[in-house]
């Protein structure tokens, strides 16, 4: 691949990079009618659109106060215990490590905070993940640093107490070239779980590949080799967790390409896999379960793909997913993203998304931000228990910098 090809697939696969939002705020065709007070536009000038606070943690400065040119707070993922009634949180933190001769290199980091008076008031907890001095395990060798995003997190009561899983993106990112020459190979996923969302900072984890993922990243398993449906599946990118009747399911976007080595939202379906979480994280055996969303959804839902998952009960117990429709911008080598749908989802296994009487998928909620032009708003986030509502990040690019913010919508599906 040449340089140019490999700038335009490491932008538009990370979390926080830019989208172009353009689509109206309204009912996708094709599906089922949303409630008027479940549709929610989170411009800068709506009040009702709330800044989460988190006391503890500020955006990333530098040594003289300056708020650097990579910060804020990005791809939310809350969760409840289910003994405790605390609310967790985990985000994304993008800042700049500065090196000698101030040469500046963007990252992002994974932070944890939670809430024990139901979502009002947030307090920060740490740090879980930094991104870290490392070297490109594929090719090249080449000195840089190893970068983590998109954060998910799913507590899972049990008998002898409650287990919590993690599961994160992780990507190499060169000093020379730095994000937009990230190796398509470096793109990988790790999984852990620990006995609180604090622990999982120092638990095993196991590594999970698709076709491009370098062996020399230390790969446990390659989820695209197991069905050769998924042989497509060049790289993963936001994954989400769900527990079921034994089985913990790893739900992720499929991202293919063309034969020009260009992103293909129309084949990069949202797949997935499950796995009896007994013993070593390492030897859990992984299989994979089907398609939940494919082009046809993304189409009715507004894209030509879907991208950003989160899958979480609603208020009145049914199973949701939660999507970003995009499309692929050829002249701009980016996603355009067009905010977030909440799906009801029919099963998980086998998967299928919710249509009703008519065939129209039964969409539950719609949040966008629609004064995000040209990016598109971040992913979104949902625990029908916090007076939150669904979390949306709203994020603003510069030619010199970027910015990203976790909103409280109070959108309750």
């Amino acid at each position: 691949m040449n340089r140019t090809i490999l700038a335009s697939l490491a932008l538009a696969l990370a979390a926080i990079a830019c989208g172009r939002s353009s689509a109206p705020l309204e009912t996708p065709q094709n599906s089922s009618p949303i409630t008027p007070g479940l549709i929610f536009d989170c411009t800068a000038d709506n009040p009702a659109c709330e800044l989460l606070q988190i006391q503890g943690d500020a955006p990333d400065a530098y040594a003289n106060g300056q708020t650097s040119f990579f910060h804020g707070f990005a791809d939310p993922t809350i969760r409840q215990d289910p003994k405790t009634g605390r609310l967790w949180m985990a985000y994304s933190y993008p800042r700049v490590h500065i090196l000698p001769g101030r040469d500046f290199v963007p990252g992002v980091d994974i932070h944890l905070a939670h809430s024990d008076d139901g979502g009002e008031t947030w307090i920060f907890d740490g740090q879980l993940w930094a991104f870290y001095e490392d070297i490109d395990r594929g090719r090249t060798s080449a000195p840089g640093f190893t970068s983590h995003e998109v954060i998910n997190l799913l507590p899972r009561e049990t008998e002898d107490g409650v287990i919590w899983y993690g599961v994160r993106l992780e990507y190499f990112i060169p000093l020379e070239g730095k994000y937009a020459t990230r190796p398509p190979g470096s793109f990988r996923i790790k999984i852990m779980q620990a006995a609180s969302p604090l622990e999982l900072k120092t638990a095993p984890v196991a590594t999970l590949g698709s076709t491009l993922t370098a062996l020399g990243w230390d790969v446990d398993v390659n989820l695209a080799a197991l069905s050769p449906e998924t042989h497509k599946c060049n790289m993963w990118n936001e994954p989400a967790l769900y527990f079921e009747n034994g089985e913990l399911f790893l739900v992720l976007r499929c991202l293919a390409f063309d034969t020009h080595k260009i992103p293909d939202p129309t084949e990069s379906d949202i797949l997935v896999y499950a796995t009896t979480p007994e013993g070593d994280v390492k030897t859990w055996e992984w299989r994979y379960v089907g398609e939940l969303a494919g082009y046809e959804e993304a189409r009715e839902l507004g894209g030509q793909g879907l991208t950003q998952v989160d899958i979480v009960r609603g208020r009145d117990g049914a199973l949701l997913a939660i999507f970003s429709p995009d499309d692929w911008d050829e002249s701009a080598q980016e996603f355009i993203h067009y905010g977030c749908r909440v799906v009801q989802i029919e099963s998980m296994d086998p998967p299928l998304l919710k249509r009703d009487d008519n065939g129209k998928l039964v969409v539950r909620a719609i949040v966008n931000a629609s004064d995000q032009q040209p990016l598109g708003p971040g992913s979104c986030s949902y625990d029908p228990v916090s007076a939150t509502g669904i979390l949306i990040a709203r994020r603003e690019k510069t030619s010199t910098g970027m910015n990203s913010f976790i909103y409280a919508t109070k959108v309750m599906p």
